[in-house]
């Protein structure tokens, strides 16, 4: 009954048309982010195993939870796989991230995201989960290693060139003609602020930061995040 989530290296075609061989690093097979679904109020069981040559450190981000299960510590192997076995008390969408090494770890993609629906399910509303990223690739795909450099430990991060929806290069995607869906926004660059355009739609913005706000149009501006 338990979750697997396996940090490990998986290879992306993250250039334009899938080419390119960027080796990142990932909570699950890949190509897209790992996404994971729980229903507030029902026990969630997570299994953490890491196949990476370094030990990591995890963080529920906007999860509220028992305190010594929102960091832990996976150490490498599968011997010394992690269960995580809580109760979500709130919908909303959430981040699993490295606490530590936060800026190589981050950029070479191992996160995931976390959906809590509601404990009554909408009606008639789809969902979609979007992750957006920025690499910094250099022009065969690899990821720039230049994690050390003062630059980017001034600025805590790094700025990347080239940008991803779900480790993909503009992809597309499908929504359902006949009802709403519900676009679950997660921005897993470093350190860019992300701003979307939304052309020729209006949509209602309900929720930030996973937790609900005020129903309102964006008015044709766009959003940050």
């Amino acid at each position: 009954g338990f979750i697997e989530l396996r940090a490990q290296r998986v290879t992306l075609g993250l250039l334009e048309g899938g080419a390119g061989s960027t080796q990142a690093w990932l909570l699950g097979r890949g190509p897209g982010p790992a996404v994971i679904r729980a229903r507030q109020g029902q026990p969630l069981k997570l299994r953490f195993i890491n196949d990476l040559d370094r030990d990591i450190w995890l963080h529920f981000f906007g999860v509220r939870g028992p305190a010594e299960l929102m960091t832990i510590n996976v150490p490498q192997g599968a011997d010394h796989a992690v269960d995580c076995v809580f109760t979500p008390p709130d919908a909303g969408t959430f981040w699993i991230a490295p606490m530590s090494d936060q800026s190589r770890m981050r950029d070479m993609g191992l996160n995931a995201v976390l959906v809590v629906e509601e404990a009554v399910p909408l009606q008639d509303v789809s969902d979609l989960v979007l992750v957006l990223d920025d690499w910094k690739l250099a022009e065969d795909g690899t990821v720039e290693g230049n994690f050390g450099d003062v630059e980017a430990m001034v600025g805590e991060g790094r700025l990347g060139n080239w940008f991803t929806v779900n480790n993909g290069f503009r992809p597309k995607l499908e929504l359902a003609r006949d009802s709403y869906t519900r676009l679950r926004i997660l921005n897993a660059a470093n350190v860019r602020t992300m701003f979307l355009l939304f052309k020729g739609q209006d949509p209602l913005l309900i929720a930030r930061d996973g937790q609900p706000v005020k129903p309102g149009t964006l008015h044709g501006k766009a959003l940050s995040l």
